[in-house]
């Protein structure tokens, strides 16, 4: 199996050397490192064919540089490791533990503080009910875009990664897209890597997601949002929750509040929300003896 390394370079140079220096700790035949940048970078170490180094002065953003070095990858898997972030195993022996499983479309490790490997930053990214991107320390939907490793053949049925969507909400989108497509996220928790500045990645997830968020809403919500708003309609239908807000929040979504593109969803939501009210209405009235 051989393993795809991309570090996008965004001018940080003292992270960016920390973190390539950690990748190539582990250089081996089969570790393809791709640097991609937009034409500041500068090998000063003069690397050679240790690395390969591709410029694009297209890379606007974490999607765009990314899908440069994709283009040019030759790895069966694709790993993501931005500067800051510093490898601490070989992730090759860990990978060899799915490369069979054609079902496992990502793979996500553990993200520790630098300063104490006790901390833990996240395993991976999720999301609320309201579609907005959180760092998790439990089962994650996907990798975070700091450091995750993907199946190229996946990312290929993808196009890439979505150059549409904001850098902070990039590693979401992607695992809603795997998701909708029957591809699974494996956590190894012994595949781990360490960040000198935790605060960076803790400031990205609390940006605001809110156009991002509706974005994820518009192009997923059939596969993943649409289902857990239902279950989780029954579960406050059940309970003492008045159900006139759901149906509140049906007429929002058919009113194209939310610009939704199947106006069915909304229509079952109030169909069942009144069901349920008719329900208590009828549990109310007194029994003939």
């Amino acid at each position: 199996m051989r393993l795809t390394t991309i570090v996008p370079y965004f001018g940080n140079t003292l992270s960016f050397e920390d973190t390539l220096a950690s990748v190539l700790r582990y250089a081996s035949d089969d570790l393809e490192v791709i640097v991609a940048h937009d034409g500041r970078f500068v090998d000063t170490w003069q690397l050679g064919d240790a690395i390969r180094v591709i410029e694009s002065s297209d890379c606007n953003s974490l999607a765009a540089i990314l899908n440069v070095a994709l283009d040019a990858a030759n790895g069966e898997f694709i790993g993501v490791v931005r500067p800051g972030v510093e490898w601490a195993v070989d992730p090759l022996e860990h990978l060899q533990q799915v490369s069979a499983d054609s079902n496992v479309a990502s793979v996500s490790g553990l993200l520790q503080s630098q300063f104490s490997r006790s901390t833990l930053i996240c395993s991976g990214v999720r999301h609320d009910f309201g579609f907005n991107r959180k760092l998790t320390r439990g089962k994650p939907l996907g990798p975070s875009s700091w450091f995750g490793f993907f199946r190229k053949s996946a990312l290929d049925y993808l196009n890439g990664f979505d150059e549409t969507i904001a850098d902070h909400y990039l590693d979401l989108d992607t695992a809603l897209a795997l998701q909708n497509l029957g591809f699974a996220c494996k956590l190894i928790p012994d595949l781990t890597a360490e960040i000198d500045h935790p605060k960076q990645i803790l400031l990205e997830s609390e940006q605001v997601h809110g156009l991002s968020a509706q974005r994820a809403i518009r192009r997923h919500a059939d596969e993943s949002w649409g289902l857990a708003l239902l279950s989780s309609a029954k579960e406050l239908l059940c309970s003492a929750v008045s159900p006139s807000h759901l149906i509140h929040l049906g007429g929002r979504l058919k009113a194209g509040q939310f610009r939704r593109h199947d106006n069915q969803f909304a229509d079952r939501i109030a169909v069942a929300c009144k069901k349920r009210l008719a329900q208590q209405k009828l549990d109310r009235l007194p029994r003939a003896a």
